[in-house]
């Protein structure tokens, strides 16, 4: 798992522990740990040239060369609408090359995930983009699922939760319109601790996080003692139900922080529209990098 969100001890035990329950004896079912990452071709792009390259190396070397209109991360931000473009046509031509080859699903898919990384890179809301074809690659991935399987989805708050504003419309929306009720949207919350996170001039690693404002969601929870689980669904008719409806601060930490800006990773927002539940963590301690 190579992006660094991912590169944590406390993943790598998640791993462990699946793959102990899966070579576990007796009849059970099979868990998997499948992703996705829209925002990064390379590892999609190595896995299509390959496949292509074993097939027939001629295809291999055309596939690569198509693919060779993405450039480097730190070059992409240069890169002009003409650029973008033109590679457009260039992968396009890739994924028809590789339909001729017959690939398994997966290859398949890895070549659709280079085509949604340059559509987000033509896109004057990439924003909007990415949460739908994150949310088109949550429902491949269900698609591809044994039936009767359930998928445990994680992402950030914002991506989990149901919500449109200004147009742009999050993957939990996406999926609550698809599947309804069978889309459980689960948040998270927590009042205060330590987290890893990328800081502009400093990297990534750990950061301590203060206490929530005393008006906010997480701070209420904090307040009332709140532990682990809250059934947003279940509320019965009462003053919190209310407070909730009528839009609430809530902390909206993602892999970006910074402590001396911490006022302005609040989002107003109604929760309960957003969420059917919520797990609440009074202190947050930060994930441990491998």
């Amino acid at each position: 798992m190579y992006f660094w969100t991912w590169q944590t001890r406390e993943v790598l035990e998640l791993a462990k522990w699946m793959r102990a329950y899966n070579a576990a004896a007796g009849r059970h079912s099979t868990l998997h740990f499948a992703g996705f990452d829209v925002q990064e071709p390379s590892v999609a792009v190595a896995s299509v040239t390959a496949f292509a390259n074993g097939r027939d190396a001629s295809k291999g070397a055309a596939t690569a060369a198509d693919y060779a209109c993405i450039p480097p991360a730190a070059k992409r931000e240069v890169a002009s609408a003409a650029d973008w473009d033109r590679c457009a046509a260039s992968v396009a031509g890739a994924s028809a090359q590789l339909a001729a080859l017959h690939p398994d699903l997966d290859i398949a898919h890895d070549a659709r995930i280079v085509e949604q990384f340059v559509a987000l890179k033509r896109s004057t809301n990439s924003g909007a983009e990415r949460d739908r074809f994150m949310a088109e690659n949550v429902g491949w991935l269900a698609d591809s699922a044994d039936r009767g399987a359930k998928i445990a989805l994680w992402a950030h708050n914002y991506h989990v939760s149901d919500m449109s504003q200004g147009g742009v419309s999050t993957m939990g929306s996406y999926l609550h319109a698809r599947i309804g009720t069978q889309y459980y949207r689960l948040g998270f919350a927590f009042d205060r601790g330590s987290i890893r996170a990328f800081q502009c001039g400093a990297g990534v690693g750990p950061r301590d996080v203060a206490p929530a404002l005393a008006d906010s969601l997480e701070g209420l929870l904090r307040e009332v003692g709140a532990r682990y689980f809250l059934d947003l669904d279940a509320l019965p008719a009462s003053s919190l139900r209310a407070w909730l409806d009528g839009g609430t601060l809530e902390r909206e930490i993602g892999a970006l922080y910074s402590a001396r800006t911490d006022n302005g990773f609040y989002l107003s927002t109604n929760v309960r529209a957003r969420f059917d539940g919520l797990i609440f963590i009074e202190q947050s301690h930060a994930a441990v990098a491998l």
